[in-house]
């Protein structure tokens, strides 16, 4: 939030206060509610005005972190979403075992219209898509409650799963154990999006497995955070300016031509130009 930075929420038309819920409601006015890796358990009061808060159709964005779930369920029950237990293991070459590079989905490029990352889709669709870093996050799930689900991030391939408990990341990789109750699946889920119909205005609430990809430590985080508030805010804020993708796209040139040009223009013509310049000198000096 510092005003230092040129992608603080505060320089994009955002106004940010805290509140505690034990102590007084929640505003009416307010756009969005910010649930950050509560670290203990709310008392009945807060989380009672929580769910008044949902049950009048505010918008929510709650972040959790592995060994929260007991915390962070509660508040959101109501809205089908769970955190489930554990905490999703990447065993990778270059990376700890605890930071999940999730993917981009379909649904995140397309999750508010005015930055158009359908473009990146369409790009990334002969390889590989953009991927996100998650440090530390339990897998996220959701059931059927009267919400639309989108899923905005996934981690994909066997080498992903879940390990229950503590994760010890000091010494060697960890192993999948299923009789210390470690679970796989084809993909995870690390945040989910939910949507309904209230009265007048369409409900939105993210839930996450982790908070600290938000982190302004990590390059690119501030990407995701402008797009998950802007959806919340039914995508007023920030302003997107964003120039339409060039037309001229097309490249007809073939690997072997391209390799002749190259080989035209960094040997055979600084040769000629040599040359020429070299006949022109002598026959100067002997005049």
């Amino acid at each position: 939030i510092t005003k230092l930075s040129r992608n603080s929420l505060i320089n994009h038309g955002y106004d940010m206060d805290t509140v505690n819920p034990a102590l007084r409601d929640i505003p009416a006015d307010a756009t969005t509610l910010v649930i950050g890796d509560p670290k203990s358990a709310l008392n009945e009061v807060a989380a009672g005005r929580i769910r008044d808060y949902i049950n009048r159709g505010g918008n929510l964005l709650v972040n959790g972190e592995p060994g929260k779930q007991q915390v962070v369920n509660p508040l959101i029950a109501s809205i089908g979403a769970e955190l489930m237990p554990g905490t999703i293991v990447e065993v990778t070459k270059n990376e700890m075992p605890q930071m999940v590079n999730a993917y981009w989905t379909y649904d995140y490029m397309h999750l508010v219209k005015a930055y158009k990352l359908d473009r990146l889709w369409k790009m990334t669709q002969g390889g590989d898509t953009a991927r996100s870093l998650f440090p530390g996050v339990s897998p996220v799930k959701g059931s059927d409650s009267g919400f639309a689900t989108k899923h905005l991030h996934v981690t994909a391939g066997r080498n992903a799963w879940v390990k229950a408990g503590i994760l010890v990341t000091d010494s060697a990789a960890p192993v999948f154990s299923a009789q210390e109750g470690d679970y796989k699946q084809d993909s995870f889920d690390v945040a989910l999006a939910f949507s309904r119909k209230n009265g007048n205005k369409e409900q939105r609430i993210i839930v996450a497995g982790d908070a600290d990809y938000m982190s302004t430590v990590r390059r690119g985080t501030h990407n995701i955070s402008k797009l998950y508030y802007s959806w919340l805010d039914n995508e007023r804020y920030p302003v997107a300016i964003i120039p339409d993708a060039p037309k001229d796209v097309l490249l007809n040139t073939s690997l072997k031509s391209a390799e002749f040009q190259r080989i035209l223009f960094v040997w055979i013509l600084p040769a000629i130009v040599l040359a020429l310049g070299t006949i022109i000198l002598i026959r100067r000096k002997r005049q």
